[in-house]
């Protein structure tokens, strides 16, 4: 085992050892890197998943399984976090991969007083070539921030950031908050990206990227079904109670879930989000927005 790494990167693999080998080979070997494949059981490949850990594993890098009893890329990041022993934590799913020059651009903030840095990620597809619009919001939302938009601000950076990988986090941030991913199929990392967000005493957006996604049809977000956008939402409502408690404010996400349930699987579904959203105290229609609604009609008049 490497002795006091500064970085550790946990990744959550299934059924992929080839992008696995790719996003190894991205990574590169460097003294105080620790990397840690955790496999989620994969059911696919598994001669060559073998070959890969035989290759690849060393004092920097270890393989484990899930063996957690619960299944999904979550509980798997969970048990990395436990073996993790660099004083900053980054994540990477096994079909992505990093930029050359990732190291070199991480490496300063290392020695800055950060909790977390957000890196704008370039997205392509899985042929490396051509562009892909799979994080491109991510890409706009650290240019809108850093080029002084007025309409994002440093919460919605915290807030809509919300997955893991093409960020460098400080260890200690996420023991003393205790942070965890939710061991569920979809979304598991949205509660883990706005604690994040919300505990960090101080960020930095970084226009700089470090991290590539690969647009691929078998990615968990790339076909999202009923069952798997009810999960969604049900971790959406768990997002919006967090982030309200907090002062800050979601209010026409809740009609937006619902005119996309309408409109991708049907009228006969919507009572049942309606149900989920009473449920957990979240109202369609709320004072806020009818108070803005009336703020945009005089604006209008004017």
């Amino acid at each position: 085992m490497n002795n006091n790494p500064l970085i550790s990167i946990i990744i959550p693999h299934y059924n992929t050892p080839a992008l696995l080998k790719r996003l190894l080979d991205s990574i590169g070997f460097h003294e105080d890197v620790q990397i840690i494949v955790i496999d989620d059981n994969s059911t696919k490949d598994i001669s060559l998943y073998q070959a890969v850990q035989k290759e690849y594993q060393s004092d920097h890098t270890i393989f484990l399984k899930n063996d957690s009893g619960k299944k999904g890329a979550g509980a798997a990041r969970n048990i990395g976090l436990e073996y993790a022993e660099g004083q900053w934590v980054m994540f990477a799913d096994s079909d992505d991969a990093f930029l050359e020059t990732w190291y070199d651009t991480v490496l300063p903030f290392t020695g800055m007083a950060y909790d977390a840095v957000y890196f704008a990620p370039k997205s392509v597809s899985l042929d490396g070539v051509n562009p892909s619009e799979r994080g491109a919001y991510l890409t706009d939302l650290c240019a809108s921030y850093l080029s002084g938009d007025n309409s994002v601000s440093e919460m919605d950076v915290r807030s809509k950031f919300s997955v893991p990988w093409s960020k460098l986090i400080r260890h200690q941030l996420i023991r003393e908050h205790h942070i965890r991913f939710d061991p569920v199929m979809h979304a598991n990392d949205v509660m883990f990206s706005s604690k994040v967000g919300c505990f960090a005493k101080t960020i930095q957006v970084v226009s700089d990227p470090i991290y590539c996604l690969c647009d691929t049809s078998s990615s968990l977000t790339a076909n999202v079904s009923e069952k798997a956008f009810y999960v969604r939402t049900e971790v959406f409502c768990d997002y919006y109670r967090f982030w309200s408690s907090h002062g800050l404010y979601f209010d026409a996400q809740p009609l937006e879930r619902l005119q996309y349930v309408f409109k991708n699987f049907g009228v006969r579904y919507v009572p049942k989000y309606m149900r989920l959203f009473r449920k957990n105290g979240i109202h369609l229609l709320t004072r806020r927005m009818l108070k803005l609604s009336k703020i945009r009609r005089l604006m209008e008049r004017r």
